[in-house]
């Protein structure tokens, strides 16, 4: 083994010779390093401008979001038998969850317990509409007859009125027997001179709102994604027909076809089938208001 003097000498060899070497490559990194200095310091504006594009964008990006579970909280709410309307409670359908139940009772005791409000909100949506007085004044009655619980008078006064407003807005009124295909093709199929913003008023959840009353004369679809039993088996069309074979289906839903109501096939006489009615009502008054503008305004 070599003394312990040589080992000492060898050791200040080696970290000398290290001390050289970082020595020089401190050096040789000094341009670079102070080239990088320089980079970051011109990208700092671009830098700056990036986080304040982000912090403007956060409002925006959140409502992007709340605007997706909002569609897919209405997606599930109409397969569950309720129609969704500006004066849904998310947050109490969100606590709810799947219990189909816990559901029902929320949203009735919400309309109860703050019936006045909701009716303000519904009422002055309606009267800002470009719809005719008769019209407004169907919707006033259809509220007093909820309000005193009068329940399936409010379906058979609202669905008559859905196609006097259609009839008068697609067709001039005419008294001629119209096939619900045809007015749907007029109201929102290729060639009627709309898209899908025409149809889009509260949010994006009117889309759902918007499938419901195109699906026309098609079959009760099919809801999924809820094994509960006592949620309805099937999700209507406004003019979807009721018949034989889909008749025990289309009894579970709470939301009014056109088809039933007009033929008496079922009895609408809940307050959630009311409550249903009128919010269609908000949301067609709204696509006739719409039509009326763009006439006036000749787009269409």
């Amino acid at each position: 083994m070599p003394p312990e003097n040589e080992k000492s000498k060898s050791a200040e060899s080696v970290a000398l010779s290290l001390g050289k070497g970082l020595a020089a490559l401190t050096r040789d990194l000094e341009p670079v390093l102070k080239r990088m200095e320089e980079l970051a310091e011109q990208a700092r504006p671009f830098i700056e401008s990036v986080q304040s594009l982000a912090a403007a964008a956060a409002p925006f990006v959140q409502a992007a979001v709340l605007s997706v579970k909002r569609y897919d909280a209405a997606e599930s709410l109409m397969a569950r038998g309720w129609v969704p309307n500006s004066t849904t409670p998310f947050d109490l359908v969100e606590k709810s969850g799947d219990d189909e139940t816990a559901l029902r009772d929320a949203l009735l005791a919400h309309y109860e317990d703050n019936w006045h409000e909701v009716r303000g909100k519904l009422e002055a949506s309606v009267l800002s509409r470009d719809i005719d007085r008769e019209a407004k004044d169907v919707f006033r009655e259809a509220l007093d007859a909820h309000e005193r619980k009068l329940y399936r008078c409010v379906v058979r006064l609202l669905f008559p009125e859905f196609e006097r407003l259609f009839r008068q807005a697609l067709f001039d009124e005419e008294i001629i027997r119209i096939r619900h295909d045809k007015m749907i093709k007029k109201l929102a199929g290729k060639g009627s001179g709309r898209d899908i913003s025409d149809f889009i008023f509260g949010g994006i959840y009117d889309l759902t709102l918007f499938g419901y009353l195109t699906d026309g004369k098609e079959k009760l679809r099919t809801s999924s994604g809820h094994s509960n039993s006592s949620a309805p088996a099937y999700t209507p069309g406004l003019y979807a027909d009721v018949n034989k074979k889909n008749f025990e289906h289309a009894k579970l839903n709470p939301i009014p076809t056109r088809h039933a109501v007009a033929h008496g096939l079922l009895d609408y006489s809940s307050a959630q089938n009311s409550l249903n009615a009128i919010f269609i009502a908000d949301y067609v008054f709204s696509i006739i208001s719409e039509l009326s503008r763009k006439r006036a305004d000749g787009e269409t």
